[in-house]
This record gives structure tokens, sequence and C-alpha cells, in this order.
């Protein structure tokens, strides 16, 4: 168990994005960001119009919106004049915050995304992947059962559904909700395995 206390010392913050899974690409609307200096999310701007889209994405987008995580593919201002980053410039955006809060010895991001550890190769960002088995690092529906799914930040526009069965709320995905948990989830292991030794 050691392995776990000496990487999550090595980890600045970690990061999460929400957004669309389209045929060409993921269109970023959500980056989030956590550590001990920061927490905090950014909307971004997909900056293409709907109409540019093919029948196939924008029935991905829908459903997304309705069914996965409520984020409205347009920022809430027009999108030719919404002063958002655009999701395209995702890497450079990370950046900035890596080298906001990046130190020496707290010197990599982590992540449990699969396509952040494209973004982050492609950026020379120092990474952990909290997927890797080696550091027992339970599922983010775990996590969340521990923590709570019952909140989101305030990008999610379109109101959850409620399960029609038992009538409670289908929570939607939030990046800044799992990045918030999961690093209070890593503190707290640090904490018991420090504890014990």
């Amino acid at each position: 168990m050691m392995i776990i206390i000496v990487n999550m010392n090595e980890i600045c913050a970690i990061i999460d994005v929400q957004g669309f899974n389209l045929e060409e690409k993921f269109v970023v609307r959500e980056f989030a960001i956590c550590s001990d200096a920061l927490t905090q999310t950014q909307e971004l701007n997909p900056n293409k119009h709907w109409k540019n889209y093919s029948p196939k994405d924008q029935e991905i987008i829908k459903h997304c919106t309705k069914f996965v995580h409520g984020l409205y593919y347009c920022p809430f201002n027009d999108m030719e004049y919404a002063f958002l980053p655009h999701s395209d410039n995702i890497g450079s955006i990370i950046k900035t915050y890596y080298e906001m809060i990046a130190t020496p010895e707290k010197a990599k991001l982590g992540f449990k995304n699969q396509f952040l550890r494209k973004i982050l190769a492609e950026q020379n960002i120092p990474s952990i992947d909290l997927d890797n088995p080696i550091y027992e690092i339970p599922s983010i529906k775990i996590i969340e059962q521990i923590f709570g799914n019952n909140y989101h930040c305030g990008i999610h526009n379109k109101r959850p559904l409620r399960d029609p069965d038992t009538g409670k709320i289908i929570p939607f995905r939030c990046a800044y909700r799992k990045v918030s948990n999961l690093w209070r989830f890593l503190k707290n292991k640090q904490l018991e395995e420090m504890s014990q030794s």
C-alpha cells in the first residue's frame, strides 16, 4: 500500500472533462480541476455551429444533454460572442492551470478519464492515471456512493430526470463533482495510510 502514499504526494491536482464524444472527436464543454489551492470549473465554447454536425452527431449531443451530463451544446451567450475559451484549446488550458499550481515536489496531474491521457501526453504534462489498478482507486461510482452525487456545478443547465420506478433523481455526470470527490477520497486515503504507519 505504500505506493499509494508516495504517488499521491506527487499529485498537484486532479482534472476531468465532460462533453460530447462525437464521430470525429471529443468536444469538451466542461473542464474541472481540484487541488489544495484551487477548485474550479471552466465552461468551454465548442465554436462549431450545430448545423455543421451530421445527424448522428446531433443525436449524440441531444442524448448526452438529456441523459448523461445535462450540458447544453452551446454556451449561454451566443457562441460567436461568448468570452469562453474554445474547446479545441483544451490542451493549452490544462497547461496554463498546471503551470500555476505544479511544484517540483507535486509535479503530476491525476486523472480518471482516458480522453485526458492523450491531451496530457501531447502537452508533456507529467500525470498519473488513477484508473491504473496498482493504485487501488475505486470507480467513480463507488466514490460517489461514499461522498454523494446529489449536486453538480452551474454549467449543467438541464434539469436531471427522475427514475420512473423510484422517483429518485438520476444524477448527471459532472467534472467538478468528480474531481472534488476524487481529491477528497485521495486525501482521506493518504491520512488513513499515514496514521497506520
